[in-house]
């Protein structure tokens, strides 16, 4: 059982607001329980949560984002994202053609109420084959998650930065240009396909057309992710260097 103490021992240590590590307490425990149940073979862990909880370790996240591998239905998801544990309620849930998303009330640890997002893709299928891996966490021993390839999740990664402004991806992809041994012609490769199945292109100029508004957002975006936020200026130079 997680308790407020031990939220407040990992906020000091970590430097970061309580609230914050509460969320990442809820999302892993979300996460948990996803892969502890019928769900484990139907939803597969993406998005930058999947990147920094799996493979690079950096920051904190927000929210929780899946590829639908088989049908799922909103009664299966409900069911286990409901708990009483941390007395967690679907607030709103909007579901298309494309994808489900959710917006999840909780009241945890600290007896205050905050909300998570959960999107779950219709749309894309993996293009790598998917890969089971250990998630290491604050608050648990490692458990097993369903999840994308290191490379396709860079791959989404590097669409993301090219299709909006968020700070966060900008600061992903320059954590991933500082690690070795990667090989970035094989996931350029992959973000191009990934452009076309949504019917965009490859064009690095779009990820410099607002960065005026990247800076403007920088540190308040980030300040609650991290505590040692990296100078803006030199992450761009880092990010313009490679794509140039």
């Amino acid at each position: 059982m997680v308790t407020k103490e031990d939220v407040i021992k990992i906020a000091r240590k970590e430097k970061l607001s309580l609230g914050i590590v509460e969320k990442d307490f809820v999302l892993t425990y979300i996460l948990k329980k996803i892969y502890g149940s019928e769900l484990k073979n139907k939803l597969v862990f993406k998005g930058g949560t999947a990147l920094h909880k799996i493979y690079l370790h950096r920051r904190l996240s927000i929210d929780l984002d899946f590829a639908e591998l088989k049908a799922v239905k909103i009664e299966e998801i409900k069911n286990i994202i409901e708990d009483k544990e941390i007395n967690s309620k679907i607030k709103d849930l909007h579901e298309d053609q494309d994808s489900i998303n959710i917006i999840l009330s909780y009241i945890s640890v600290l007896d205050h109420k905050d909300n998570i997002k959960i999107q779950i893709s219709k749309r894309e299928k993996p293009i790598l084959n998917i890969i089971k891996k250990r998630l290491k966490s604050y608050f648990y021993s490692d458990f097993e998650v369903l999840t994308f390839k290191f490379e396709e999740l860079v791959a989404e990664k590097i669409r993301a930065l090219i299709q909006r402004n968020k700070p966060r991806d900008f600061l992903d992809i320059y954590y991933i240009l500082n690690k070795k041994n990667i090989n970035f012609d094989f996931i350029i490769k992959l973000a191009k396909q990934k452009l076309k199945n949504v019917n965009d292109s490859y064009d690095p100029n779009k990820i410099f057309d607002d960065i005026d508004l990247v800076r403007s957002l920088w540190k308040e975006d980030l300040r609650e992710l991290i505590s040692n936020i990296p100078n803006f200026d030199h992450v761009i130079e880092k990010i313009k260097e490679f794509f140039k």
